[in-house]
């Protein structure tokens, strides 16, 4: 118990996230059946709840409730990995041991990387449009990439956004070694043996690096814009990646906090 005790501060005092096995709850398992199912509960470093965190593990995803609380379940193997995300906190990966999904709660915490201020919530709706959603329409219009509104996003009714891009006009899922999925296009460079190189992804006009489109739960997004070609991707879309090994963009517009 000291042992356990000493490694949870020790990940606290890093700062950064973590995710320890607390002993106050007990997990629900099957010993007979193919799959683990998992408790848990997200928490910020302060103590208070999480709600909406994305969670996946072996395949599957869930949700955190208005108590942080979400509950899963994977097929039965010897490890499996977790990852929980959150718009506006680090994500947290970490791999599960079959002996650490017996006789616990997880407790995953996580740690916020920005803050919304009051001082700011204005103009960032102004930002916001002035950097590209106020003409998505217009570019939808003249028809030179793919575009996918908010209704499609709620008609597909899933926590991916990779699922509202299946059998959309050229676009290639390919699964991550996490198990989430990332959108490549068939149009882009492909070497013999490796795979086709990442898109630029843009989120609310602001180029996101190393980030793959799954890190955005869908229910946080309002449209998204496929361009596959040099030539037809908005010129403030299309700065910030090499012209003679174009991999495409994809553009992201998040919803605005307080709407239906």
């Amino acid at each position: 118990m000291n042992r356990r005790r000493n490694g949870l501060r020790k990940l606290v005092s890093l700062g950064a996230c973590a995710l320890v096995l607390a002993g106050s709850l007990p997990v629900v398992t099957r010993a007979q059946s193919v799959a683990w199912e998992l408790v848990g509960v997200v928490r910020n470093f302060g103590g208070a709840a999480v709600p909406g965190a994305t969670v996946e593990m072996g395949g599957a995803v869930s949700r955190t409730d208005a108590a942080g609380l979400f509950r899963i379940s994977a097929t039965r193997r010897d490890s499996v990995t977790i990852t929980v995300r959150r718009i506006g906190f680090t994500p947290v990966t970490s791999v599960l041991r079959a002996a650490d999904l017996m006789g616990d709660t997880l407790l995953v915490v996580m740690k916020e990387v920005a803050h919304t201020l009051d001082v700011v919530a204005v103009t960032a709706r102004d930002r916001r449009s002035a950097l590209g959603f106020g003409s998505f329409e217009e570019r939808r219009a003249r028809g030179l990439g793919v575009f996918v509104t908010r209704e499609d996003i709620t008609r597909r009714n899933s926590l991916r956004l990779s699922d509202v891009m299946r059998n959309r006009r050229g676009v290639q899922l390919v699964r991550l070694s996490n198990g989430s999925y990332g959108v490549r296009f068939v149009t882009s460079p492909a070497r013999p043996g490796r795979a086709r190189c990442i898109p630029a992804l843009w989120l609310d006009g602001t180029r996101a690096r190393d980030m793959e489109i799954d890190e955005i739960p869908a229910t946080d997004v309002e449209a998204v814009e496929l361009y596959q070609s040099l030539s037809s991707t908005p010129f403030q879309f299309s700065s910030g990646g090499s012209t003679s090994e174009w991999c495409g963009a994809i553009v992201v517009w998040t919803r605005v906090p307080g709407t239906p």
